[in-house]
C-alpha cells in the first residue's frame, strides 16, 4: 500500500472514531438532560444548511446532519494530521496537544463555522459550555491527537 493510501486511511479512521466518540457523547448528554429523540441533535446539524425546516423534516434531515458531523470530524482530522509534522512541539503529551486542538475545534465551530451556518444560536449555561469544550477535547481533540502520533511514529519506524 503507498504511504498516500496508508495516510488516507489513517486520517479516515481518525474522523470516524471522533466523529463517533463526540456523537455518541452528544447523545448520552441529550439523554441524561432528559431528552427522548435523540435524532433531534443530528437534524440540529442539518438545520446548518436547510435552516429551521429541518426540523419538521424526517430520515433525510438525520442522514444529512450525520453526513455533515462526520464531514467536519474528518477535516478536523485531516487538518490535524496535516499540521502535526511541521511542529516541534511533536513530543508535547498527548493530552496537553488534545487540549490545545480540542480548543482550537470548539473555537472553529462556534466562532467561525456556528455563525456562518443557519443554525439558530442556542444559550448554553457555564456548565454545559464547559461539558461541550470537554466533550470536544476528549471525543475529538484526543483520539485525532493519538491517531497521529500512531500513524507518524509508525512511518518512522
Amino acid at each position: 500500500m503507498s504511504q498516500l493510501n496508508k495516510l488516507l486511511r489513517a486520517v479516515l479512521g481518525a474522523g470516524i472514531l471522533a466523529g463517533f466518540l463526540d456523537a455518541l457523547a452528544a447523545i448520552l448528554q441529550y439523554l441524561a438532560l432528559g431528552g427522548r429523540t435523540p435524532a433531534i441533535i443530528f437534524k440540529y446539524i442539518a438545520s446548518a444548511l436547510m435552516g429551521p425546516e429541518a426540523f419538521a423534516g424526517g430520515t433525510g434531515m438525520v442522514v444529512l446532519g450525520v453526513c455533515i458531523h462526520f464531514a467536519f470530524a474528518l477535516f478536523f482530522a485531516w487538518v490535524f494530521f496535516a499540521i502535526y509534522p511541521k511542529v516541534s512541539t511533536r513530543n508535547w503529551p498527548a493530552l496537553l496537544w488534545a487540549i490545545l486542538y480540542g480548543l482550537a475545534v470548539w473555537a472553529f465551530m462556534n466562532l467561525v463555522a456556528l455563525p456562518l451556518s443557519r443554525i439558530s444560536a442556542v444559550k448554553q449555561s457555564s456548565e454545559q459550555l464547559i461539558l461541550s469544550v470537554l466533550i470536544i477535547i476528549f471525543a475529538v481533540g484526543l483520539p485525532i491527537v493519538l491517531c497521529t502520533r500512531a500513524f507518524y511514529k509508525a512511518r518512522h519506524n
